[in-house]
């Protein structure tokens, strides 16, 4: 049945993107956006999540079929501006797609050994931040030139290859 919620805190939150799983894990949904909460007492988060810093973050949001909230995660890293543009359902959890002006991204790569880029290079680059199915970071990749980048679109394939879509002023 149809149901609506309104997440947030006292600041700016943003949700730019929804996915929910085609296969395996039904009755879940993501959302993921950007919040400039300064603070977890604002913007309600599971245990273990980031602080929140005074500047832009990416959140992610796990509700199962009737909108109820399973896991919520805030992606804070450092004092750069981080924003949400993109999210995918990836086995049990999630990967996100957007912009990030941070610099200390756990570059893991998407799979183990396979980051893209594991620093920065331009003002902002496009980043893809993974999730487990309990909320715990996994995996991350910076990817860009020396100018801006975002990715502003992310797919997963039948046989779990990763796909990105963005734009780049490199």
């Amino acid at each position: 049945s149809p149901w609506s919620m309104v997440y947030g805190g006292d600041d700016n939150d943003t949700a730019f993107a929804v996915a929910a799983p085609t296969s395996g894990t039904y009755g879940r949904v993501y959302v993921a956006g950007t919040t400039n909460n300064t603070g977890l007492q604002t913007f309600p988060v599971s245990p273990g999540s980031y602080n929140l810093t005074t500047n832009n973050d990416i959140f992610i949001i796990r509700l199962d079929s009737v909108g109820t909230r399973w896991r919520a995660r805030v992606v804070d890293r450092s004092n750069g501006n981080d924003h949400a543009d993109a999210v995918v359902a990836y086995g049990d959890g999630v990967l996100v797609a957007g912009q990030t002006a941070s610099n200390d991204l756990v570059t893991n790569g998407i799979l183990p050994g396979t980051a893209i880029q594991s620093s920065p290079s331009g003002t902002t680059d496009g980043v893809i931040i993974g999730l487990d199915q309990y909320f715990t970071y996994t995996d991350g990749t910076y990817f860009g030139g020396t100018g801006n980048e975002a990715a502003t679109g992310i797919a997963v394939d039948s046989r779990q290859r990763v796909v990105i879509c963005g734009w780049s002023s490199s």
